[in-house]
């Protein structure tokens, strides 16, 4: 995410309750609730969006065996996961592919059920621990999310870690571990560390995520970290955030984690990048020879806005572009990278998008057919 949304998010105004929103304009949730809500139905596109208001014990078990070979089988291809096979705490990896969406609120965490209650399969919830909100928030999230879907956790997003300590990091990634840890899968200890919005360098960001990653790993809990995806200089500002010399010298302060995602949005570049499949798989093998024992995926897309800094909020057609190019690369990248490609993709605005919105602007049912096309 761009440095604009914190700030953004900061000076939201407080929302109607959920009640006067939904007699105005009926959510997901609403229609869900009353029965109405046809998932195979593609909603018209509007002509652009509208600003957004913003535990049993644990279990030691093998992490995944790791699979030959991925067999795909036309558009619901299905990638055994490759991934090192350590002794982990927490829930098992799913065998299968990651359908992910993120969730980067903590309200109306019930509607959020709901919806991804109402997909034919489990999906992985990639969940946001809001550093501005108590852990308490946090608990009830994984407790009503789990029935549901599978979690992955964020420790902290990159555009708050400037202002966290590596000592708050690591009390927050305890806290949280004590409780909840046995319900999650996956603890995302480093979210875009090559993005110069994550701090001032290099070492000073990966002291932050090594701080998070001692705490998972000493509890014997699973670790993933998301980098930026760059196509070319004109991406980036300071000569250390180029993705695969980035991660060389972060493999050294958080070595041995079990899956590494890229985090790719197209308008984080001028002008606008738009990677390929084989791009996307060529740094995906780069970021492989670096963690040779990790799962490989795509850890965060989404179409940016005015809260991203950018001119203009996306319209519906753009958002529907977005998401479907990118989940539907899977079968494409997962042929080049092989069976250690788990996929992912882990919508951002999944909550501003699919759950807040009103029916007629839902991106719900078209993210409901990529995750199940997968």
């Amino acid at each position: 995410m761009t440095e604009g949304l914190s700030a953004a998010v900061a000076s939201m105004p407080v929302r109607k309750p959920r009640e006067e929103r939904d007699a105005q304009e009926p959510s997901m949730f609403a229609l869900l609730a009353a029965g109405t809500y046809n998932r195979g139905a593609r909603q018209p596109a509007p002509a652009s969006r509208g600003k957004v208001p913003a535990i049993p014990d644990l279990s030691r078990r093998r992490f995944l065996t790791i699979s030959a070979a991925a067999t795909l089988a036309g558009a619901a291809a299905v990638a055994t996961s490759a991934c090192a096979s350590h002794t982990r705490g927490g829930t098992e990896m799913p065998s299968r592919i990651l359908r992910g969406v993120t969730v980067d609120s903590l309200d109306d965490i019930e509607e959020t059920a709901a919806v991804l209650s109402s997909s034919a399969n489990r999906l992985t919830v990639r969940l946001v621990m809001d550093s501005e909100r108590p852990l308490e928030d946090c608990v009830r999230a994984v407790a009503a999310l789990k029935p549901h879907a599978d979690i992955m956790i964020q420790v902290i997003d990159s555009t708050d870690l400037p202002d966290r300590s590596a000592s708050w990091i690591a009390k927050r990634t305890q806290d949280a571990m004590d409780a909840f840890g046995d319900d999650i899968t996956l603890w995302e200890i480093g979210n875009e560390l090559n993005g110069s919005w994550a701090g001032s360098s290099p070492s000073q960001i990966n002291a932050k995520a090594r701080a998070a990653y001692d705490v998972v790993r000493a509890a014997g809990g699973r670790t993933a970290v998301t980098f930026n995806y760059w196509s070319s200089h004109d991406c980036y500002d300071q000569p250390w955030e180029a993705t695969l010399p980035y991660a060389r010298q972060a493999a050294a302060s958080v070595p041995d984690v079990d899956c590494v995602f890229l985090s790719v949005y197209e308008t984080a570049c001028s002008p606008a990048q738009h990677p390929s499949a084989e791009e996307l798989a060529s740094a995906l093998n780069g970021l492989g020879d670096i963690y040779p024992d990790a799962c490989l995926g795509i850890g965060e897309i989404g179409a940016q806005g005015v809260d991203d800094g950018l001119a203009s909020d996306p319209s519906m057609p753009e958002k529907e572009r977005l998401a479907t190019y990118y989940y539907g690369l899977h079968d494409d990248i997962a042929a080049q990278v092989g069976p250690r490609y788990v996929g992912g993709y882990f919508w951002w605005y999944f909550y501003e998008d699919a759950v807040d919105a009103p029916e007629e602007s839902s991106l719900w049912p078209t993210l409901d057919a990529l995750l199940n096309d997968l």
